[in-house]
């Protein structure tokens, strides 16, 4: 018996384990900042693509080019900026539970406001973007697995 309990070494899994809370929390508060870019490029695409969209014949598109997309994008940036920063500032974390944590914790938050807010206005085409933010959000943290 004393053989065995030599080999359990709680070292080196603490360290690891340690380094992925770490990451976790960077990721959680690194989505903040990263707002800030993602807007810039999403302000942009507004600004040149918003001439074209007025009075268009094609039913929902002013919708879906200016509330879905510009959304989908704002959360595929967010998404990628904050695992790839956190991936550098954290290198020895276990990058998949830092997304599923980051993920988790937002789409919970998020959640919990969304209903709020359908609780008093009712179901609009805001929580159409906020639905396609985390479709983007969620496709930009795994970003880095797809080049």
């Amino acid at each position: 018996m004393e053989g065995y309990m030599n080999t359990i070494s709680s070292g080196p899994q603490t360290t690891e384990t340690s380094k992925t809370i770490l990451g976790i929390v960077v990721a959680v508060l690194l989505v903040i900042p990263s707002l800030i870019p993602a807007s810039i490029i999403v302000l942009i695409y507004k600004f040149f693509f918003g001439f074209f969209v007025i009075d268009h014949w094609i039913p929902y598109f002013e919708e879906i080019s200016m509330l879905w997309f510009p959304e989908l994008l704002r959360g595929g940036i967010v998404g990628a900026i904050t695992i790839l920063l956190t991936s550098a500032i954290a290198k020895k974390a276990d990058i998949n539970i830092v997304r599923y944590s980051t993920f988790a914790f937002w789409s919970g938050l998020y959640l919990f406001v969304t209903v709020i807010g359908i609780s008093v206005k009712g179901f609009t085409l805001d929580i159409v973007g906020i639905l396609a933010f985390f479709i983007g959000f969620g496709v930009g943290m795994w970003s880095d697995e797809f080049v």
